[in-house]
């Protein structure tokens, strides 16, 4: 996904932080990110030690979060369960 978003829109990508990693909202603040891009993950591979460490947040955990430091979704399609969310605006 990471190379398709950069070949579509000729932005860079990275990584959020896991789980129980850093603070998402801090960690946003003080990481050049424009946008973040959440789709449904209800089909993730998951380890087969079963730990979910390295999984991805939720969407709604994510969107909470995001609405919680007060970012405000700049593009969304329900049908698709997709979201773009604004963190900083493009200049």
């Amino acid at each position: 996904l990471d190379g398709q978003i950069y070949l579509l829109t000729g932005r860079r990508c990275v990584h959020l932080p896991q789980r129980g990693g850093a603070d998402l909202n801090a960690w946003l603040k003080n990481t050049p990110v424009d946008f973040v891009l959440i789709f449904p993950n209800k089909m993730i591979m998951r380890r087969a030690s079963g730990k979910g460490g390295a999984d991805p947040r939720p969407p709604d955990e994510l969107e909470k979060g995001l609405i919680a430091a007060g970012f405000q979704p700049a593009f969304a399609d329900p049908a698709e369960g997709s979201a773009i969310w604004a963190i900083r605006r493009a200049k």
